[in-house]
């Protein structure tokens, strides 16, 4: 299934105190459960990147192919869970 749906930032990352939180690399998981994935199951995905501002971060989140197939396509929220980070979204 081809997505042709651009996604946006309209949030913000946790704790952030300054542009940036993160030097190093970093892993954010992107999970796909919403019912808008009910006829189209599409599998949890990784994506490493380097750490950044937030401008940065989602940046190179399309950079690596990121796409979202979904009414969802705002990202409101970088969290950082455990080891990694957690990119949570809404419509």
């Amino acid at each position: 299934m081809a997505n042709t749906k651009p996604f946006e930032f309209s949030g913000f990352i946790n704790d952030v105190q300054t542009d940036n939180f993160v030097a190093n690399e970093i892993t954010v998981k992107v999970g796909f459960t919403c019912y808008c994935y009910d006829d189209h199951p599409r599998k949890t995905e990784y994506y490493h990147i380097q750490g950044g501002t937030e401008q940065q971060i989602v940046k190179q989140l399309g950079q690596r192919g990121l796409t979202l197939d979904c009414n969802h396509r705002f990202i409101e929220v970088i969290e950082k869970v455990g080891p990694n980070y957690e990119l949570w979204r809404g419509s």
